[in-house]
């Protein structure tokens, strides 16, 4: 984890157990959004770094599929 924090801290301060939060970075299931506006909020994290961190993915598949409807 950046910004300093451990995973024991963060999971702590967002109300789940270290191995769920563990899991979650993963990808083995998702956060939640209250999830991601507590850690957003714990690592005082802009808006363009949830997108980044959070959202990366999904953003790009919506716009390579944009880019294929538009040719």
């Amino acid at each position: 984890i950046e910004k300093g924090s451990s995973v024991s801290e963060v999971s702590k301060a967002i109300g789940i157990n270290p191995a769920t939060f563990w899991r979650k970075c993963n990808g083995v299931s998702s956060f939640t959004r209250k999830e991601i506006l507590d850690i957003k909020d714990f690592l005082q994290l802009t808006v363009e770094e949830v997108m980044y961190i959070f959202f990366a993915d999904e953003l790009t598949e919506t716009q390579e599929k944009e880019q294929l409807s538009c040719n």
